[in-house]
């Protein structure tokens, strides 16, 4: 009966039963919202800190001093309050990962323990930033500032140089609609790819955080994530032009609001995930699989030393 109470007092428990349930919380908060890409970064994410945290477990020191316990707990038990008086998903909901991390990395390990979860913490600031097109915004006004133009310009822009290069002629006007003999297609704001590259962009950072990359990676894999974004949403508007030509009306809907848009936003991701997969060095990944295994023989041979005795 006594071994059976043991895992209960253990404060890893307490610790690992709180942080699962914060989690599906929050991804719950976040389904709520009817928003499937949201949904879809942040199971990335908590999956990618949960698995962070899990490899380092046996080296974190689970030591914490009272004030950073109760600040942990005063900080956690305010979001929460304030979550119950959100009638819908917002700016708040997204900072919620963040906020949780923070409140349990001073819970479990105190103001002096926050650097053992640094990359972690710079995970859930990432995702906590606010709407779906924060990094992609910070790009368009780039775009702006450089050549003058619109993220949807530009979309549009390369729409119809790829359908003339295909064999449908098409002419830009007024930089955003793009006309065909049979129709006329406006490419708005939704439709620049803000919300992929976004996406994507959030991996490659993501990426960066979870593995040893590249020095030259490090640079690229947010310039290939723009690229992807970019390109895979443009082959997306160019397929919706051509429906939109031949009359195909019902098509055009599904490529355009209904599951087809999202089919791109997963080709992006696949491809993203192909293309800087190689930027991530094996020498350091050997070399955390092989100091496991001295770990886990330190740790059974104890035992056997105390049997002898």
């Amino acid at each position: 009966m006594l071994d059976t109470l043991k895992p209960v007092k253990d404060t890893r428990y307490w610790l690992l039963g709180l942080t699962v349930g914060l989690v599906l919380f929050h991804l719950f908060l976040t389904d709520k919202t009817g928003d499937a890409k949201s949904f879809s970064v942040s199971f990335i994410f908590w999956g990618a800190v949960l698995s962070m945290v899990w490899d380092k477990k046996d080296q974190l020191n689970l030591e914490s001093d009272r004030f950073s316990s109760l600040f942990g707990t005063t900080l956690l038990s305010l979001a929460l309050f304030k979550v119950v008086q959100i009638s819908s998903g917002g700016a708040f909901v997204q900072a919620l990962p963040l906020l949780f991390g923070l409140s349990l990395a001073l819970i479990a390990s105190g103001y002096k323990g926050l650097g053992q979860y640094r990359q972690e913490l710079l995970a859930l600031g990432v995702l906590a930033l606010p709407g779906e097109r924060f990094l992609s915004n910070i790009l368009q006004a780039l775009l702006q500032a450089v050549r003058g133009q619109e993220l949807a310009e530009v979309t549009a822009q390369f729409t119809a140089l790829g359908l003339n290069v295909a064999g449908l002629p098409v002419e830009l006007h007024d930089a955003v609609y793009v006309h065909t003999t049979q129709s006329v297609v406006y490419v708005h704001d939704g439709c620049s790819g803000g919300g992929v590259i976004d996406f994507l962009m959030r991996l490659s950072f993501l990426l960066m955080l979870v593995f040893p990359i590249q020095r030259l990676g490090k640079f690229l894999a947010p310039l290939i994530a723009i690229a992807i974004g970019f390109l895979t949403n443009g082959v997306r508007v160019m397929v919706m032009v051509w429906l939109v030509h031949q009359g195909n009306t019902a098509a055009f809907d599904y490529w355009h609001t209904g599951t087809g848009s999202q089919v791109f936003g997963a080709i992006g991701v696949i491809l993203f995930g192909l293309v800087a997969f190689p930027f991530i060095q094996p020498g350091a990944l050997s070399s955390e699989s092989e100091a496991e295994p001295e770990l886990s023989a330190d740790t059974t041979v104890a035992p056997e030393t105390q049997k002898e005795e």
